[in-house]
C-alpha cells in the first residue's frame, strides 16, 4: 500500500504544480529568455526564496518539466503493449509530438540550448531519458526479430532517430494547436519514420 503524504508534502506538490502551469502562461506570453523568476514567484504569491526551494534556476524549472514528460511516455508506452512493436514505436513518436506541440507546452517559448544543457547535464533527466532510449532500443530489436525493421539498422540509430523527429514540424511562431494540418505533419512525420525503417 503506497505512503499517505502528508498535508505539508500535499501542499508541497500543489504548489509545485502552480508554479508550473504560471511558468508555462508566462513563457507562451513572453518567452523563456523574458521569463524572470521574481515576476513568478509574484505571480504565484509566493517570496523568491521559496521559489528557489522547489527549482534552483530556470533552466532546473524547464528540466522538472522534461522529466516529468519523459515519467508520461514511459507510462504511455505501458499502455501500447498490446500493439506490435513498430505500432508501439508509432504511438511512443506521436505522443511526444503532441507533448511537444500541444497548445498549453511550456516547452513552446524554450530555445535549442536550454534543451542541449539539460539534455548534457541535468541528472535525473538523463536517469529518465535513458530508461525510456532503453524501452526504445528494446522495442526496436523486437521488431527486427518479427520482420518489421531492416535488421541492418542499429536499435541505437532508431532511437536516436525518433527522438531527433521531436523536432518536427518546426514553426517560427505557435503552432496551429489542435488544426488539422498540425495533426497531418504529425501524421507524416511518422509515415517518414516507418518507411525509414523498413527492411529492404
Amino acid at each position: 500500500m503506497p505512503q499517505r503524504l502528508s498535508f505539508k508534502e500535499r501542499e508541497w506538490q500543489r504548489r509545485e504544480q502552480e508554479i508550473l502551469a504560471e511558468a508555462a502562461r508566462l513563457i507562451r506570453e513572453q518567452g523563456f529568455v523574458n521569463l524572470k523568476m521574481d515576476e513568478l514567484a509574484e505571480v504565484v504569491g509566493i517570496s523568491k526564496p521559496t521559489l528557489y526551494q522547489h527549482f534552483k534556476s530556470k533552466d532546473d524549472l524547464i528540466a522538472h518539466v522534461m522529466v516529468r514528460g519523459l515519467q508520461e511516455l514511459y507510462s504511455h508506452a505501458d499502455s501500447l503493449a498490446q500493439l506490435s512493436p513498430l505500432e508501439q514505436l508509432q504511438g511512443i513518436l506521436r505522443m511526444m509530438l503532441i507533448k511537444r506541440y500541444q497548445p498549453d507546452s511550456m516547452l513552446q517559448g524554450v530555445n535549442q540550448e536550454v534543451f542541449v544543457a539539460i539534455n548534457n547535464q541535468h541528472p535525473q533527466f538523463i536517469e529518465q531519458r535513458e530508461a525510456v532510449n532503453q524501452r526504445v532500443q528494446t522495442l526496436v530489436v523486437q521488431a527486427q526479430a518479427q520482420g518489421q525493421i531492416d535488421p541492418v539498422l542499429s536499435p541505437e540509430l532508431v532511437a536516436g532517430l525518433l527522438f531527433m523527429l521531436m523536432g518536427l514540424p518546426q514553426y517560427s511562431g505557435p503552432p496551429p494547436a489542435d488544426s488539422p494540418q498540425l495533426t497531418a505533419v504529425m501524421d507524416q512525420v511518422i509515415v517518414l519514420f516507418t518507411r525509414a525503417l523498413r527492411p529492404s
